[in-house]
């Protein structure tokens, strides 16, 4: 079933890995809070389907790639500050021409 949550913040827990479905349900979501946790990667997909989400803050957290993250195509604010990124991968950040 759908849900129409808006807005999730789950800042500050201690989550460490998220399921790839976590957040399939939430096809009204514009923003989510992931911000001072402990996850380490964001897996492909893992937001694919979250066709109204404009902002993510996923800062303070142990990331080191954000390579599955290209599937969101409405996002406007992202906030990966304080990680471990050392991949950012080339389309990214596509270019509208």
């Amino acid at each position: 079933s759908k849900l129409d949550v808006e807005y999730l913040d789950l800042s500050g827990n201690d989550i460490r890995d998220l399921h790839p479905s976590t957040f399939s349900n939430l096809r009204s979501l514009e923003t989510l809070r992931l911000n001072d946790n402990r996850i380490f990667r964001i897996q492909p997909g893992q937001f694919g389907g979250l066709n109204s989400l404009q902002t993510l803050d996923i800062s303070s957290n142990e990331i080191s790639s954000l390579s599955g993250m290209n599937d969101i195509p409405t996002l406007i604010y992202l906030d990966a500050s304080s990680n471990l990124l050392v991949d950012i991968p080339d389309n990214m950040f596509p270019v509208d021409m």
